[in-house]
């Protein structure tokens, strides 16, 4: 619910807008991630945005979002490619996990489900079958319905099949 927040929303939008030098100020932090962390051997790649979510400022924006792959064209993939560019100075073997916005993802649940497209054409700042490139995308179990995690935060065992069929 944290995501969805005005707070979180608003801390959202200014980064895909740059307000306040936000963007520049985050693609900066990632150069100096990627510097620190080339050389490490144990560092496989770098995901800059855990599950990034759309920063709804206006309705006609927020009408958008509801078009799939609009967010991820519109939004995410010109940040990606700021921060793939830092990625591929601080080391041309960088690989770049990047993520399609979480909303929205799907409609419907099961195997009547409908995935969206994504709104990437490409890799972000690179052609299609990119070496330093890994699309990475999550689905939790947990979409299955408001009771299915809410004993422990993780599915029962007893919602194995259930869990199955939703990937």
């Amino acid at each position: 619910m944290y995501y969805t927040s005005p707070e979180s929303m608003t801390l959202f939008r200014a980064l895909y807008n740059n307000d306040y030098g936000l963007q520049d100020a985050y693609v900066a932090f990632q150069a100096k991630v990627a510097q620190s962390f080339s050389a490490n051997k144990y560092v496989v790649g770098y995901d800059p945005i855990n599950e990034p979510m759309p920063g709804w400022d206006s309705l006609p924006n927020f009408l958008d979002l509801f078009t799939p792959g609009h967010f991820d064209k519109m939004q995410l993939a010109p940040l990606y490619e700021r921060i793939n560019a830092e990625y591929q100075k601080a080391s041309k073997d960088n690989i770049m996990m990047f993520e399609p916005g979480q909303f929205p993802d799907m409609i419907g649940l099961g195997p009547e489900a409908v995935v969206w497209h994504l709104g990437f054409e490409k890799p972000p700042g690179a052609e299609i079958g990119s070496a330093n490139h890994v699309l990475n995308d999550h689905t939790y179990c947990c979409q299955l319905g408001a009771n299915v995690c809410a004993a422990t935060g993780e599915p029962s065992a007893a919602d194995a099949d259930k869990c199955l069929d939703l990937h």
